[in-house]
């Protein structure tokens, strides 16, 4: 009777999926398709980013009287991440910039392959986010006088990581003249509203159910992209991914 009445309370309020991540995951995802019809063939370049879980730390210590902060990290689920102008899909353009003095202070939104060279002698050499990868596994590094790193940033990190470098060179981009805003910005803001109202009122399911919708969210504009398919024999198995896969 306790589950029921729970099953009871959560139809109300419209969830009526198997789960419930899925179907918040199925909303987000249709909201964002109604606002990117079109993308072009260059947008694949991006499936290749970065899919797992991250944090960006701003500050790694921080005194204060009554109090030390260790680490203050920025959590994916609030809306202000989602704030700021996005390249569109389908208006995406390749450059080649090799030997072009390119203002860095005044770049359109997109992906850029550069190379950082000449690293200032401060806190950043010492201690940066950058890691070498090699076989999956990474690893820290500090950053010699005259070593060069070859990089894809964004626009909004290599506006940040140039103070920290004499020299930039620019190899490639691509970039959009035209930006949107992101598709569930709008959601997120009322989303999170609505969760700080239910802490207020003390609904503590309305205010789980929030959290979870921002946390489903991010994921839903970078979903996984596989699937799972059983076989009763290998023969069966080889078949089907000769058929699907030639």
């Amino acid at each position: 009777m306790f589950l029921k009445s729970k099953l009871k309370e959560v139809n109300k309020l419209g969830f009526v999926d198997r789960s419930l991540s899925k179907q918040l995951a199925l909303d987000n995802f249709y909201k964002i398709e109604r606002t990117l019809r079109f993308k072009n063939n260059l947008d694949k370049v991006f499936a290749f980013s970065y899919t797992g879980g991250y944090q960006e730390v701003f500050k790694l210590r921080e005194e204060r009287h009554d109090r030390s902060i260790i680490a203050f990290d920025f959590n994916s689920m609030y809306a202000s991440c989602m704030y700021g102008d996005f390249l569109e899909p389908k208006s995406i353009k390749y450059i080649d910039l090799r030997g072009v003095n390119t203002n860095l202070l005044n770049l359109k939104s997109g992906l850029y392959r550069v190379i950082l060279q000449e690293p200032k002698d401060c806190f950043f050499k010492h201690f940066h986010p950058f890691k070498y990868t090699i076989f999956g596994k990474s690893f820290s590094f500090e950053i010699q006088k005259n070593e060069e790193i070859e990089i894809f940033l964004f626009k909004n990190e290599l506006e940040y990581y140039r103070t920290f470098f004499e020299k930039i060179d620019i190899i490639e981009a691509y970039y959009s003249d035209n930006t949107i805003k992101h598709p569930l910005y709008k959601s997120a803001k009322n989303v999170y509203k609505q969760r700080l109202r239910a802490k207020d009122d003390k609904n503590i399911l309305q205010e789980k159910i929030c959290k979870t919708k921002l946390l489903t969210m991010h994921g839903s504009s970078n979903p996984n992209g596989y699937i799972i398919t059983f076989f009763k024999s290998l023969s069966l198995a080889i078949e089907y991914v000769c058929s699907q896969y030639s």
